[in-house]
């Protein structure tokens, strides 16, 4: 009935998103599903109107540094 909107880590496994889309999919009737990097979510929520910048996210075990450029990720220079 309603549409999903997940965060993922940045570069999480292919695997880990197919098994959740077909848990939501089929045992809860999830229509659409819409996958973002934690820090992308982040950035455009608390900079919305900044095209360059960076977000750093943290969590138990890693830290991670996402730069944007003109509103545009780049995991490749992300660390």
């Amino acid at each position: 009935e309603h549409s999903l909107i997940m965060s993922e880590v940045l570069c999480c496994p292919a695997h880990v998103r197919r098994f959740t889309s077909e848990l939501c999919f089929e045992s809860y009737g999830v229509p659409a599903i819409l996958y973002s990097p934690d820090c992308g979510l982040s950035y455009y929520k608390h900079s919305p109107t900044l095209p360059d910048g960076i977000s750093i996210t943290s969590g138990f075990y890693t830290t991670r540094i996402c730069p944007f450029l003109n509103h545009r990720l780049f995991t490749n220079k992300a660390k």
